[in-house]
């Protein structure tokens, strides 16, 4: 009863917020959000792909996909940058980890995506950094203006507007999301700023391999191997409510039908590998859905009137996103059926974090926080610490004797 009361709660807010979608029909009957209790054990990773897999096997593919690793086509990195000091100096940590651990086998370019103003500066970053570097000159390093993640937000329109004053979160996801119109493989490693490489690994240690069907929608060359990306699933709740009602706000965004309770496995945070056809898809869903000429312009303009909606009702400005970018993926993946035929459960990107001030003392990013056999590739260190990037590399450093 009282998960019926939050949605019925929540559906009127959102009703409210959004009077532009208010002639919308908006349908939860199917929607289970209570927020349940913790199983016992440890968390449930592969349930939810198992479920899936026979649907995935008889689904036809969206697309053929036939890539040479070898040659670079099967994942471009991409990361979203801010014109700041602070991320200039994270980009160098970067490439210092990727010149350390990175092999470039699978991986067809950095795609680097900021504000234009600030190109310049990062350019001669760029170079500073990889002055002194070997390896990473081998791997093509593409800087571009994050506008080109947007063209359909016509310069001096009403949503560009929006989008040069977006907060600088939801900016983020809607270039993120335009970046699959950008790249020129299967998938993409989406990365931040504060995300740092931890360990050897290589483009092609980010997929799982198996024998190429008529259902597996990227393949090798000659048609003999199928690669799925290994994506980090985790809890929807993950600890706190925040997370399920971000999960309820983008199912409401979508108008989908979608069942999902507070311990249902699903695509967590970044750092993650996703299909760049299922992006693409997300955004024509949503054009031909609300019936709208760009999808970009509709999100953006959610965020803003829920973001208002949130600053009527509580007199504050708090973190209560309409939707994130890996939510509204999911969603759409799994309504389609789609998602695991690109990607499968893994748990190998996000190995530790640090949050919050308190916990950098005691943060080993040679460790798993989460379970010790796990030994993820990267380490997240949150950048509102404003920790100094040396201060950040010299304690990576301590990993690198264990490799």
């Amino acid at each position: 009863m009282r998960g019926q009361l939050w949605l019925l709660l929540f559906a009127a807010a959102l009703y409210c917020a959004v009077p532009a979608l208010a002639h919308k029909e908006w349908n939860f009957k199917d929607m289970n959000t209570s927020f349940g209790e913790r199983p016992k054990g440890t968390w449930r990773y592969l349930p939810v792909a198992e479920r899936w897999e026979t649907r995935r096997q008889q689904n036809p593919p969206v697309s053929h996909w036939k890539v040479n690793p070898s040659k670079g086509e099967l994942v471009t990195f991409v990361l979203p940058l801010k014109a700041s000091e602070a991320e200039f100096g994270y980009l160098r940590n970067q490439l210092t980890l990727f010149e350390r651990h990175l092999d470039f086998t699978g991986v067809r370019e950095i795609l680097i995506l900021m504000p234009a103003d600030g190109i310049s500066k990062a350019m001669k970053t760029l170079k500073e950094a990889i002055k002194n570097l070997k390896r990473i000159h081998q791997l093509p390093i593409r800087l571009a203006p994050e506008a080109l993640s947007v063209p359909d937000l016509l310069e001096g329109s009403a949503a560009a507007a929006r989008f040069s004053t977006a907060k600088g979160w939801v900016r983020q996801q809607i270039v993120k999301m335009g970046a699959a119109e950008l790249v020129e493989t299967p998938f993409m490693l989406m990365l931040d700023a504060d995300i740092f490489l931890l360990r050897k690994m290589s483009g092609t240690d980010l997929f799982m391999t198996s024998d190429c069907t008529a259902s597996s929608p990227v393949c090798d060359s000659k048609a003999e191997t199928e690669y799925r990306a290994k994506v980090d699933l985790l809890p929807i709740n993950f600890g706190d409510t925040d997370s399920l009602r971000w999960w309820g706000n983008s199912a409401m965004v979508l108008q989908l039908n979608v069942t999902f309770g507070a311990w249902e496995s699903a695509l967590g945070i970044t750092p993650q590998v996703v299909s760049t056809d299922l992006f693409k898809e997300l955004g024509y869903y949503i054009q031909k859905r609300f019936d709208v000429p760009s999808w970009r312009a509709y999100l953006l303009d959610i965020a803003k009137r829920w973001d208002d909606h949130q600053f009527e009702l509580r007199g504050e400005w708090l973190h209560d996103p309409a939707f994130t970018e890996w939510s509204l993926l999911y969603i759409y993946g799994m309504h389609s059926e789609k998602f695991f035929q690109y990607h499968t459960a893994g748990r190998l990107l996000q190995g530790n974090e640090v949050w919050h001030e308190e916990a950098w003392d005691d943060w080993d990013p040679c460790k798993s926080q989460s379970d010790p056999s796990i030994q993820g590739y990267f380490s997240l260190v949150q950048s509102r610490m404003e920790k100094h990037p040396d201060d950040i590399l010299k304690r990576l450093k301590k990993c690198w004797s264990s490799g």
